[in-house]
């Protein structure tokens, strides 16, 4: 026997769409809410990011090296930003209406502009790390111009040293051309060291000469790797800079 199904008299009926009016007409507000909220977060957040950004770029343009820290305080203010583009589950199956759906689109349209100048700031700052590690190798060479019987033997290990370990330094793609530079420099000079130390203990002047100029050589070409470094480096902040126009 089949249970009967009660059937609503008409003012149980009208009580039941007036609640269910009040509860459309709520979540409606709500969703309301939720939609300007999100366009309030993501003004917000950009406009964080981009007064960080631009304060980070502008130190950099006058010594970036010296502004590393700033730099990656702008990358970690740029992490994640495509997240804001995301509306939260509770209103995001509205984006098939096409005002709403414009809304995301034009949201993720400006923010792609900040995720690309997160990528060349990274790039940027992988550029200094790899130059600051490259610069601490070489750094202890200084104390290698003044040459005496005594100290042969140390200035051509230092340099063997730097030679060594220029070659366990993982360099950023940018800053590779400059690191294969260096090596093949720093190389050079270490078998012109080799080969001064052998012509002064046997005193033979031609060949100390000839091993000077290989040395003087190298020094050179270690400046010219500099110079190609300042160069890319150039490259690299222009680059940068015009991505932070677009913001």
């Amino acid at each position: 026997m089949r249970t009967p199904v009660p059937k609503l008299s008409k003012k149980q009926f009208l009580i039941a769409g007036a609640v269910m009016a009040v509860a459309l007409a709520a979540y409606a507000v709500w969703s309301v809410w939720l939609w300007n909220s999100y366009n309030s977060a993501a003004a917000d957040r950009t406009a964080s990011a981009k007064r960080v950004t631009v304060r980070a770029v502008v130190a950099g343009e006058t010594n970036a090296s010296a502004n590393v820290k700033g730099l990656r305080a702008a990358s970690g203010e740029l992490k994640g930003i495509e997240n804001i583009c995301e509306p939260s589950w509770q209103i995001a199956w509205q984006t098939v209406i096409s005002s709403l759906e414009t809304t995301v689109y034009a949201c993720k349209t400006k923010v792609r502009a900040y995720t690309q100048t997160k990528a060349e700031i990274d790039t940027v700052v992988a550029f200094l790390n790899s130059e600051q590690a490259v610069l601490g190798v070489l750094s202890p060479l200084r104390n290698t111009k003044k040459l005496s019987d005594k100290s042969w033997d140390s200035t051509v290990l230092a340099w063997q040293t730097a030679a060594s370990d220029l070659k366990q330094i993982e360099s950023s793609a940018e800053y590779e051309p400059v690191s294969s530079m260096l090596q093949t420099q720093v190389n050079q000079a270490v078998k012109a060291w080799q080969q001064l130390k052998k012509a002064d203990k046997s005193e033979n002047r031609l060949e100390y000469e000839n091993a000077y100029d290989s040395l003087d050589q190298a020094i050179a070409g270690m400046s010219d790797a500099a110079n190609t470094s300042d160069k890319i480096l150039q490259r690299l902040l222009t680059r940068l800079d015009a991505s932070v126009q677009k913001l």
